[in-house]
């Protein structure tokens, strides 16, 4: 994602604009992480819960 945010940052610069298309990609991106650190959340609250922590 780094490499995404960087790319576009450059293009920005360069152009001074960005395309809408990378827009999305990295939208995209950003929802995916999010989503993936909600399951992960969960996943801990599951393990705490089942060892007694929570």
């Amino acid at each position: 994602m780094g490499v995404n945010v960087n790319q576009i940052a450059r293009t920005a610069n360069l152009a001074g604009s960005v395309a809408p298309q990378q827009v999305r990609e990295l939208l995209n991106l950003l929802a995916s992480i999010d989503r993936k650190m909600e399951l992960m959340e969960c996943e801990k609250a599951e393990i705490d819960a089942a060892q007694g922590l929570y």
